[in-house]
């Protein structure tokens, strides 16, 4: 049988952000976008900092908000001169899912998560804390990140973007996002067709029906080396 995976950004969604009143610490029109690593399992998690990189752009409303608690993990920014928080989120990651999940041939594998935030306009402390059991949380990560020598994002590859349906920028909109995964290039066709064919089937279906002017669905396809998805 093959199987087909739609892999979907609600930019609606768990990616709650806080923000300190001090917006001196944080330059709001860019971004950082801080690629990590989790490996383990269901006892144990370990994470690092794959790479980070920024963006010339502010982003939308994800870079605004308030402290919800929300989410396994939560991400810290702390200026290394006075240990100010500039930026705190939570979140949570597909990693636990699959660390809980039991079935076989399992074995460990990498799962990055991306976060985006607001860039911070001194050098900072990256933390990453993860709740244990009884809610509380503990931290997993520390790491130095200085402004000055962050990369600017450079996107690894050139995707056909499609919109499927709604208009709007992505500060207005919900955005979802389709992604060709286990299409190769002879298949494009029917990746477009398939994406279309969800998009209709998403906005047909309760709760979104009844939020359908709200949302703005796109696809992006790059062509995969196989037929088929390997995980």
């Amino acid at each position: 049988m093959r199987f087909l995976i739609f892999k979907i950004t609600l930019l609606l969604f768990c990616h709650v952000a806080i923000m300190q009143a001090d917006d001196t610490l944080l330059n709001r029109n860019r971004s950082l976008r801080v690629n990590l690593i989790l490996r383990g399992d269901a006892h144990a998690c370990s994470v690092s900092v794959h790479s980070v990189c920024s963006y010339p752009h502010g982003g939308s409303g994800m870079l605004s908000g308030f402290n919800s608690n929300q989410g396994e993990y939560r991400i810290t920014l702390l200026t290394k001169k006075t240990h100010q928080m500039a930026y705190q989120d939570g979140f949570s990651s597909l990693f636990d899912e699959w660390a809980t999940s039991d079935f076989e041939g399992k074995s460990p594998i990498d799962f990055q998560q991306v976060i985006v935030m607001p860039m911070p306009l001194q050098a900072v402390e990256l933390i990453v804390d993860k709740r244990n059991r009884e809610g509380a949380y503990i931290q997993i990560l520390k790491q130095d990140i200085v402004p000055d020598d962050v990369p600017e994002f450079v996107s690894p590859f050139r995707g056909e973007v499609k919109k499927l349906a709604g208009d709007g920028s992505a500060g207005e909109k919900v955005d979802v996002l389709v992604v060709a995964e286990g299409y190769t290039e002879a298949q494009k066709a029917k990746f477009e067709a398939d994406a279309k064919r969800f998009a209709n089937y998403f906005l047909l279906s309760s709760p979104y029906a009844q939020h359908a002017g709200s949302i703005a669905i796109r696809s992006v396809f790059h062509p995969s080396k196989q037929s088929g998805c390997i995980h």
